[in-house]
């Protein structure tokens, strides 16, 4: 039983850690405090604390019936692929301070796709994120009009021409 609640246990303190690290996230820009820059990162880490706690629900649910999941795919849970997934996220959140959001999302995305995925071809791997980035940016910045961190440095004079 503790080996299966484990990981996702362990995902949400991280991303209990993680929400926190968002606290400091603000913009002068910001709509209001609820669609600030760290929005999307708060929602991305929310959307993790849900499903972990839905696997934890659903282990705690059949063990109590004594059941344990069936077929192929029920085997050991992938601790690589998981500790892979938690580490690039904690480096995406903590990047997006000094990188900014589209350059720190369009390099998570790839890394995820690569590493955790297992997607080997290339042009996917630059075309596929490129894309979702844009679709962000178009969601976020255009549609919601939400300011996103715009990182330091070059990276926010490169975040200024783009967001404005």
């Amino acid at each position: 039983m503790i080996r299966t609640i484990a990981p996702p246990g362990g995902m949400i303190a991280a991303c209990g850690f993680l929400l926190w690290q968002t606290a400091d996230m603000t913009s002068a820009y910001a709509a209001s405090a609820l669609f600030g820059p760290a929005f999307f990162p708060r929602l991305v880490l929310g959307g993790l604390i849900l499903v972990s706690l839905l696997q934890i629900v659903d282990a705690v649910r059949r063990h109590r019936a004594g059941t344990v999941p069936g077929g192929a795919a029920a085997g050991r849970p992938d601790v690589a692929g998981f500790l892979v997934a938690l580490a690039a996220t904690a480096l995406y959140v903590v990047a997006m301070r000094f990188v900014g959001f589209l350059p720190a999302t369009l390099v998570f995305q790839a890394a995820l796709f690569a590493l955790v995925f297992g997607m080997r071809d290339r042009r996917g791997l630059v075309y596929l994120p490129a894309l979702l980035t844009a679709l962000y940016y178009v969601i976020f910045l255009r549609l919601l009009e939400l300011p996103l961190p715009q990182g330091r440095g070059v990276f926010r004079e490169l975040s200024r021409f783009l967001y404005y």
